[in-house]
């Protein structure tokens, strides 16, 4: 596959070789080059044509031209390096203002002898409600109900006495929170729930005004085009309207 994009300020191609794709690589290729071109990551001019030898990455960088290999261009790595941690911070902070709008509901469904009484406490527990959103990828509204119904099932009442449980393993190995969210979910999600692999929740995203379906699973997310991969076309849509 051959792929070019020319940077129109600086008149700059930039470039790296990805050779041996076969047609269905070469499709998945294109479609992704497409996203990061939408994506702004991309020269607004992009030519793609061929069945093999190179696929454009970035726009901008002016200090790496012709055929020069991106994984050398530090100035490159520092800037994604920086990129990502700057969405990280962004990410970890809205989390944690969801978390700390949500920490107060949460301790009202223990006694009090069981309620964190310090601040290093209720960081703790601040701490758990922000990984469970922002890691395990649970919304907290649903976290919530089903800690509810924990605390008044006749087992659970004397076995589950603080969130920080949550975020420890079973004997298995299985963090309760997983345990817990699938318990009480399974007998409202659609049948193809689990037919992708370590799925924590599926989503809806926008692409070009059309809506799209996407995965949260334990390995990273999936877009659109991988779940229409796994899934038929009746669970794709019930998935959909499930996300919704």
């Amino acid at each position: 596959m051959t792929a070019k994009t020319t940077d129109i300020n600086t008149n700059s191609t930039y470039s790296i070789v990805i050779q041996g794709l076969n047609k269905k690589q070469y499709e998945s290729t294109l479609s992704a080059l497409k996203r990061l071109q939408k994506g702004g990551f991309l020269a607004d001019h992009l030519e793609i044509s061929g069945t093999s030898n190179s696929a454009s990455i970035y726009k901008g960088t002016s200090t790496f031209k012709g055929t020069s290999n991106i994984y050398n261009n530090t100035s490159i790595i520092d800037n994604n390096k920086r990129n990502n941690s700057l969405k990280s911070k962004t990410a970890t902070q809205n989390s944690l203002e969801i978390a700390t709008k949500a920490l107060d509901h949460f301790i009202a469904l223990f006694p009090s002898k069981f309620k964190p009484n310090t601040n290093t406490k209720r960081d703790k527990w601040l701490d758990i409600l922000e990984k469970i959103q922002r890691i395990d990828g649970y919304d907290l509204g649903e976290v919530y109900q089903v800690c509810k119904k924990l605390r008044t099932d006749s087992f659970w009442n004397e076995n589950f006495l603080s969130i920080l449980k949550l975020r420890t393993s079973d004997k298995n190995g299985v963090l309760y929170i997983h345990r817990f969210m699938t318990r009480n979910s399974l007998k409202s999600r659609p049948k193809g729930f689990y037919k992708v692999s370590k799925v924590v929740k599926y989503f809806v995203y926008f692409e070009n005004e059309k809506e799209l379906l996407g995965a949260k699973t334990k390995n990273g997310e999936l877009n659109d085009y991988n779940l229409r991969q796994l899934l038929t076309n009746e669970e794709y849509e019930e998935l959909l309207k499930y996300a919704k």
